[in-house]
């Protein structure tokens, strides 16, 4: 089976959110040595990571699973914590996106139009 370990950190003490594809995931659970940094495993099987529907799918299912180990979305009014939230959002999928090492999903996640990348 494959699989891929995502690891982010919680923005506020609530429960993480629960990922439309929880399926594919699996609980987060703490980093040993780490405080408030959790890792889920996302399950690739049965994706095609060489076809455009695969590498999107995975895509989509490491997005859901860094929604999930970074915790609640907060407020806009909270701007520190939305920064923290959004910056953790992107460590959390472009690390994952790294240790993969799947050319499609690598160049699905990276857009290489300036208006798309701004976008992000």
């Amino acid at each position: 089976m494959k699989a891929l370990i995502l690891c982010g950190a919680l923005t506020a003490l609530a429960a993480p959110a629960v990922a439309a594809d929880a399926a594919f995931l699996g609980q987060p659970r703490p980093v040993e040595g780490l405080h408030d940094v959790y890792q889920t495993t996302v399950s690739l099987a049965h994706l095609d990571l060489r076809r455009e529907a695969g590498a999107d799918a995975a895509l989509e299912r490491i997005r859901a699973a860094a929604r999930m180990v970074c915790g609640r979305r907060p407020s806009p009014w909270e701007l520190a914590d939305m920064k923290y939230y959004r910056t953790c959002l992107s460590l959390a999928v472009d690390n994952a996106v790294v240790e993969l090492d799947a050319p499609l999903v690598t160049a699905r996640h990276t857009p290489s139009d300036p208006a798309k990348l701004a976008q992000r």
